[in-house]
């Protein structure tokens, strides 16, 4: 698979790539919204992890400008800030699953 992760955090970014090569899989990153949404018009992607808070954007909105290009693509939300309320609002809003930093090979 082709993971594209978005996220501001360069160490966190550089630590799931890894982690997800190491798996015999793809991984590629983006520092910033604009730059994912961009890749995601370059080329295809099997799975996008994105990052809930993105400096001073909201990766709920970010999530909707992804499915709103690709309404099939899986999109994991993933941050340190983890409520209910942010889990629930990302899931109505199309997420397939909301992961809580930092999380492990499982």
């Amino acid at each position: 698979m082709d993971f594209l992760i978005i996220d501001d955090d360069k160490s966190f970014r550089d630590a799931s790539c890894l982690l997800i090569d190491g798996e015999g899989h793809y991984a590629e990153s983006a520092a910033s919204a604009e730059l994912g949404l961009s890749r995601l018009k370059e080329d295809k992607f099997d799975a996008v992890l994105l990052d809930l808070l993105l400096g001073g954007q909201s990766g709920l909105d970010v999530l909707s400008q992804i499915l709103a290009q690709q309404p099939n693509l899986p999109v994991v939300i993933f941050t340190a800030h983890g409520t209910l309320k942010n889990a629930v609002e990302a899931m109505r809003r199309g997420a397939v699953d909301f992961l809580e930093k930092p999380f492990g090979r499982e």
